[in-house]
């Protein structure tokens, strides 16, 4: 049991959220004017954003839950309202990637304003759930970042009203924008900060545990649709068969793969930040919460990725962008932020096994780690640059099969070292669940 001060005392998955979210929306406008961007819309930067609002919903979700857990000596009945705000945002958020999958999606409107005006409501409850949970002279920060909140979020048609009566559009609307939402993030870290002391953290080694197992499983599952995949395609090679009934089964087996991928980023994400909001001393909370919300921006990426793969397979119009750019942009980026992330991973066990004295897995994960990396680089440069060169059936079959082969021996290495993890950790003592109690002594009568 451990009682922290100051921004110590805030879950790491906020602290990184809303770092995530400052670094985002300070470099949209760096870019703005320094970047001359067609039409205004970049995909790779459209992409970036989706991962970084994915991921960082999440973290902020997870978070919000954790604070609201904690034992503390303030009430935190009011907490309840701001996790429900952080739920709004990114159920919205998931329901606007839905739309997309319709031939035309901005004919739904009434989604994208369900999403303006929901949106708006999420950040203010959010806002106002942690005002409230202080107390009443600590308030006023609260109360400033609702207002900021609203000014961001205009839903239409009234932000159009506004910002047209302060004669405000392009570059220099949407550089208010983003400075206010920077802003609003900077202002929100400092709430979180004063609601997050005095409350107290408990270890809990079966979480750390269960987080490395979830971790460990959403490896198997990108291994096994990965040999699915490999082998279905060498069958095509071999065959040569280009028929029709096999191209629509080729199809259908890209989109499957393509959706058990983002499943299995998920997973590998959630199970490591279930680990870093364990509590467990000597294990590095942001190296996992960092590793988490790598596999969860990469989840994200590839989530908004999926309607834009299913047009491109069965037609439809995505409104800015070409199809094949958009499914093409981040192909290398999107890999090697998952291998630093899941690297992470191996880095957080290596530093609970040397301070724990716990050599053979310090040198374990330490092997591993290298060696996952290595493998994976070696597999997307051989993808990236070997592949595309090749001139004859063999020669890519080859090529394919030395890729496949060390992006598996890579993650089946890996699952393993996060699965001794959990059994490592599962053989800490625990601890019993902490209250604060709030005592107030009364006077002898």
């Amino acid at each position: 049991m451990e009682t922290k001060t100051g921004w110590r005392a805030t879950p790491a998955p906020l602290l990184v959220a809303l770092a995530m979210w400052l670094v985002y929306f300070l470099a949209r406008v760096v870019i703005l004017h320094t970047v001359d961007l067609k039409y205004g819309f970049s995909p790779r930067l459209n992409l970036t954003g989706e991962g970084v609002g994915f991921a960082g919903s999440v973290l902020l979700l997870l978070g919000t839950m954790e604070l609201a857990n904690r034992p503390s000596a303030l009430p935190r009945s009011m907490m309840k309202l701001a996790v429900f705000g952080a739920a709004l945002i990114i159920g919205l958020d998931l329901l606007t990637g839905l739309v997309n999958f319709a031939k035309t999606p901005w004919d739904h409107k009434w989604v994208y304003y369900l999403y303006e005006y929901g949106a708006l409501a999420g950040w203010v409850l959010l806002g106002l759930g942690l005002t409230l949970s202080l107390p009443p002279a600590r308030r006023a920060i609260g109360f400033v970042i609702i207002g900021v909140t609203v000014i961001t979020f205009l839903p239409y048609p009234l932000r159009d009203k506004v910002w047209g009566a302060l004669h405000l559009d392009g570059k220099p609307l949407f550089t208010i924008e983003f400075l206010l939402r920077a802003v609003r993030v900077a202002l929100l870290a400092l709430l979180f900060i004063r609601v997050a002391e005095g409350t107290v953290t408990t270890p809990q080694p079966t979480a750390a545990a269960e987080g490395f197992q979830l971790a460990a499983k959403g490896l198997w599952i990108r291994v096994i649709a990965a040999c699915v995949v490999v082998m279905f395609t060498l069958m095509m090679i071999a065959g040569k068969s280009g028929g029709g009934g096999a191209m629509g089964f080729f199809k259908v087996l890209m989109m499957g793969q393509a959706i058990v991928a983002v499943l299995a980023l998920v997973m590998t994400g959630l199970g490591a930040l279930r680990a870093a909001r364990s509590g467990v001393p000597d294990l590095e909370p942001y190296s996992l919460t960092l590793g988490g919300g790598a596999s969860l921006w990469a989840a994200g990426v590839s989530l908004a990725q999926l309607p834009i793969i299913y047009k491109a397979f069965y037609g439809g119009e995505y409104g800015r962008g070409d199809l094949r750019e958009m499914t093409e942009v981040l192909s290398i980026a999107l890999p090697v932020i998952v291998i630093v992330g899941v690297g992470l991973l191996a880095t957080a066990l290596s530093g609970f096994g040397a301070r724990r004295n716990n050599e053979e897995l310090r040198t374990d994960a330490q092997g591993k780690g290298i060696g996952y990396v290595v493998l994976m680089l070696v597999a997307i440069a051989i993808q990236s640059w070997m592949l595309p060169k090749s001139r004859s059936v063999g020669n890519f079959a080859m090529l394919s099969l030395l890729a496949a082969g060390a992006s598996l021996w890579g993650t089946v290495m890996m699952a393993k070292l996060l699965g001794r993890g959990a059994d490592s950790l599962q053989m800490e003592p625990g601890l019993p669940m902490a209250s604060v109690v709030n005592v107030d002594p009364q006077p002898p009568a």
